[in-house]
């Protein structure tokens, strides 16, 4: 017989009466002793600063720093609180008006949702772009720290 495996959290399986597929989503996987577990990377204040500077070119106005924000809240464990990454931008000497971020959020209601929403709301390709850029060079960034 095959491995046991238990799953605690969402997950979808399909058959093919010869072999059980999963697809498991912000859960924990075991098999037997062994513990599988999706660690999001950690992105201090710093490797913010290198990230932003990393994704530049992507950055069309204000908003796109909201998209950063959200980016940050739903992937890297930063706190819900656009004005603390308001200030936090400020001390990286990017020039954002305090409330920006709030605003850019209440004008665009996907950023309410989480990121693994937003193509299928529509948002446009920049945003989209913007998003996987900038995770690209959190990921480059977490291997060299």
């Amino acid at each position: 017989m095959g491995n046991t495996i238990n799953v605690q959290g969402s997950y979808i399986d399909i058959h093919d009466n010869e072999n059980v597929y999963l697809s498991v989503d912000k859960a924990e996987v075991k098999m037997g002793q062994a513990v599988a577990e999706k660690e999001p990377a950690k992105l201090t204040e710093d490797l913010l600063g290198k990230a932003v500077g990393g994704v530049k070119e992507y950055i069309w106005g204000h908003a796109a720093y909201a998209v950063l924000f959200c980016v940050c809240r739903d992937e890297y464990g930063w706190q819900d609180n656009a004005s603390y990454f308001e200030r936090q931008l400020q001390l990286l000497e990017i020039n954002i008006p305090p409330g920006t971020l709030n605003a850019a959020i209440s004008r665009n209601p996907y950023m309410r949702q989480p990121l693994g929403k937003w193509k299928a709301l529509g948002v446009m390709d920049r945003v989209m772009v913007l998003v996987e850029r900038f995770r690209e060079c959190v990921t480059q960034l977490t291997a060299k720290a």
